[in-house]
């Protein structure tokens, strides 16, 4: 794609766009001043890249239309288009494993685990029907509550443990029942956890009353033997117990003789007035649904009571006993995964040394952006093997020494603006290097993206959007309202004259044309002082800092006698002047007779301009503009004050104009010319006091305004 053809007609505030950006530099960069299209433009190509009909939101009946093409005239594949807006908290990268897949890995991975795969869903099956979570997320809850990181790890310690423990009265409870969202919250309560609390004591003291428990040997123990002993026909052997009570040791050769006595003991611990009362308490505060039915879990099942002040242990009870209904299943997979470990450890070895696009993206972040935190793959292996989403850790830095882990929603609600903008780009350049890899020819069109930033982020976006540049095929449009960020990023981007862009807007459509002055302007004014009036007159201020910088004293002061009215303004000619450009700048002013008067120069001029404007001004027509505006309006004060002798007060002070104000407002409050002479306060000083690093907001100002105020001020007079 060589060049972007755009009609835009009532999108947002566009009445009608008609352009043809040429990319033969690849990046194009528009500098568009507040209120002319910015926003818009970008919306209207969002609009494009989703098909969807953009809209005039303040004149809805106006028919909106777009025609997006391309040099042949066919029109630009949506799917090339990735527009950034300036800022969208709400955006979050969901395509992040598309950076992470090494697709060779992957392949031979899952061809190993093929088999295993199979055995693997039909365990989880089975293990949906005991627990009633759904089957997709029973992996994930047993791998939290087991701290194993992965499926291999966990089935080999389920192997191994599988024959140590005996859970299986366990296997009827449904692990949904016990821990949901809602039962979970409800148990983490800190009243709830008192309640617990309380009724474990109560129940520990029980046991330790009790002829035949103990804390060693509670009822889970207790129920365990009995069923392992009748089980494994100990009794039908002739074998007998011999159980400690109260009443000394008593010999038991009948199962049913040694169940009963549990249950007795179990029974009367249970059936405590004390414990009972407690677990009334805890019960009363059960409403909903979700904990009805855990209310009626630990009524049927008495025994978990106990447990709830461990629910990590009891969760891997539960889950063991569900196992222990599964362990041939258990063994079968993990006899596959012993068959393949070299293969698969070999594969896993690669995977932990694989660098990854996501790992560069995250590298280019920590190393180039300046936030307060940095940050971590955790899952790193899993991800390129593609068995988990990707996850981040996130390192807050609380000193140059010291930081610490923080989730990502904490993260942001301590970051600044600046530092969530920065966070937002982080999704952003994840987005563009997927796009480097799935859709390589692509055009970004960047919406003010470096607004709110300080400078070291700001130029870390720039050497990003260079970074981007240098991708084949890919095409940069970048919109700023910013023209210092737009003429760095026209330097550091190497830019040619093509490719430097301004944004006006006309009466009833916007033009895009080429950038007037591709450096800074002052260079051009030195060289064409005597070819334009608005030239000569605009380098005045340049040229005044100039002596003050030096130290000339005696110039500076003459040129500020034309910025501000003094009593010699209206004397100083062409000759004089001329006399000090040729000191400062080596530069003769040869275009006026040496008597021509410096102000009425300046008024003639100014008149001129806001008569006969088209539908852009130059820099320097707004600075003539406004050193026309400040000496009318200080003339007029004067006038009125009758101040001659107030203005040789003040002369050698600084604020000239702000101290006339003052006396004006003191002398006559409430005049009615109060209103206009603020409007010269507030709108010329920044035109007026220019230098070489701060000119961009003249640049900014709409000239309508300042054509404005300069004949509101003229009727002053």
């Amino acid at each position: 794609m060589k060049k972007l053809n755009v009609y835009l007609k009532y999108c947002y505030g566009i009445e009608e766009l008609d352009h043809s950006f040429n990319f033969d530099c690849k990046v194009i960069s528009v500098y568009v001043p507040n209120g002319v299209m910015k926003t818009s433009f970008a919306k209207a190509f969002s609009d494009y890249s989703t098909d969807k009909d953009s809209e005039d939101i303040i004149c809805p009946e106006n028919k909106s239309s777009k025609k997006i093409t391309t040099e042949d005239g066919t029109d630009l594949d949506r799917e090339k288009v990735f527009v950034i807006m300036s800022y969208d908290e709400s955006y979050k990268f969901k395509k992040m494993s598309a950076l992470l897949v090494n697709q060779e890995l992957k392949q031979q991975y899952d061809e190993i685990l093929s088999t295993i795969s199979n055995l693997k869903i039909m365990f989880l099956k089975a293990l949906k029907k005991y627990s009633g979570i759904p089957q997709k997320n029973i992996e994930d809850e047993m791998l939290t509550v087991f701290a194993k990181r992965d499926f291999s790890e966990l089935i080999k310690y389920l192997a191994e443990m599988i024959d140590d423990t005996d859970f299986q009265e366990y296997r009827e409870i449904q692990y949904n029942i016990l821990f949901n969202a809602k039962t979970e919250n409800f148990l983490e309560d800190e009243d709830v956890v008192r309640q617990i609390d309380e009724y474990v004591s109560t129940y520990d003291k029980l046991i330790s009353q009790s002829a035949i428990l103990s804390p060693e040997f509670n009822h889970t123990n207790a129920n365990a033997i009995v069923k392992n002993l009748s089980q494994n026909k100990f009794f039908k052997a002739k074998h007998s117990v011999n159980l400690m009570t109260s009443d000394g040791m008593k010999t038991i050769d009948d199962p049913k003789v040694l169940k009963d006595r549990v249950t007795v003991e179990i029974n009367k611990v249970f059936s405590d007035k004390l414990l009972q009362t407690q677990f009334n308490a805890f019960d009363q505060n059960m409403k909903n649904a979700e904990l009805r039915e855990l209310r009626d879990c630990l009524q049927q099942y008495k025994f978990i009571r106990s447990e709830l002040n461990d629910i990590g242990n009891l969760k891997k009870k539960l889950w063991l006993s569900y196992m222990q209904g599964e362990r041939s299943a258990i063994l079968e997979i993990t006899e596959e995964y012993t068959r393949e470990e070299g293969r698969i450890n070999s594969i896993i070895e690669r995977a932990n040394k694989e660098k990854t696009q996501w790992e560069s993206v995250i590298n280019i972040f920590n190393q180039r952006f300046h936030v307060p935190f940095i940050l971590q793959l955790e899952n790193r292996r899993e991800a390129i093997l593609n068995t988990k989403a990707p996850s981040l850790k996130y390192q807050y830095e609380l000193s140059k020494d010291r930081r610490r882990a923080v989730e990502e929603s904490k993260l942001l609600s301590v970051l600044s603006q600046g530092e969530r903008r920065a966070y937002y780009i982080l999704n952003v350049i994840f987005e563009i290097e997927v796009r480097k890899k799935s859709q390589p020819e692509s055009i970004l069109i960047f919406d003010d993206i470096a607004d709110s930033f300080d400078y070291k982020n700001k130029y870390a976006i720039i050497e990003y959007l260079n970074d981007i540049a240098q991708t084949e095929n890919f095409k940069l449009l970048i919109l700023t309202h910013n023209y210092d960020f737009h003429r760095t990023v026209c330097s550091r981007l190497d830019m040619n004259r093509e490719c430097k862009l301004n944004a006006v807007r006309e009466k009833n459509q916007i033009r895009i044309e080429k950038e007037k002055y591709q450096r800074n302007p002052f260079m051009y004014w030195r060289d064409n002082l005597n070819n334009d009036d608005a030239i000569l007159i605009a380098t005045i201020p340049f040229v005044r800092n100039l002596c003050e910088y030096t130290g000339d004293n005696p110039n500076y002061l003459l040129l500020t006698s034309l910025l501000h009215m003094k009593l010699d303004t209206e004397q100083i000619t062409i000759e004089i002047i001329s006399d000090v450009f040729k000191k400062v700048i080596d530069r003769e002013i040869t275009s006026h007779a040496s008597s021509d008067k410096i102000y009425d120069l300046i008024i003639t001029k100014a008149e001129e301009i806001s008569c006969n404007y088209t539908t852009s001004m130059e820099l320097e027509g707004k600075i003539v503009l406004s050193i026309a505006i400040r000496l009318l309006a200080e003339k007029y004060i004067i006038t009125t004050l009758n101040g001659s002798a107030f203005i040789e007060q003040i002369s050698d002070k600084r604020n000239q104009t702000f101290r006339l104000m003052e006396e004006f407002k003191l002398r006559f409050p409430g005049h009615r010319d109060s209103a206009v002479l603020q409007k010269v306060m507030l709108m010329t000083p920044e035109n007026i006091h220019l230098n070489s690093f701060m000119y961009e907001p003249i640049l900014d100002m709409d000239h309508l305004h300042l054509v404005d105020l300069f004949h509101e001020v003229k009727l002053l007079t």
